[in-house]
């Protein structure tokens, strides 16, 4: 296989890449946005139970600090707070 050279090897790259990301990224599994907007509206008490409640079930990880999906909740729950989120 002949070596590419750098200027073959980016515009391979570049041919790789997907052009434009609209809408949800298949693959990635965001968390409900329903949970959101029912702490936004209930409180942290609220957000509590639902832990204490699904004490070991993964769906509700995100709750958790240490999940990467976690900063996406509190986001989410921040833009209802102020009335800008979506379901």
């Amino acid at each position: 296989m002949p070596a590419l050279d750098a200027e073959s090897a980016e515009e391979q790259f570049s041919n790789d890449q997907p052009k434009s990301m609209s809408g949800p990224i298949i693959g990635i599994i965001y968390p409900p946005p329903e949970t959101a907007s029912f702490v936004a509206r209930n409180g942290p008490e609220f957000e509590a139970r639902i832990r204490q409640n699904e004490l070991g079930n993964p769906k509700f990880n995100f709750l958790n600090g240490g999940d990467p999906y976690h900063a996406y909740y509190r986001h989410k729950v921040n833009e209802f707070r102020e009335g800008n989120g979506k379901i």
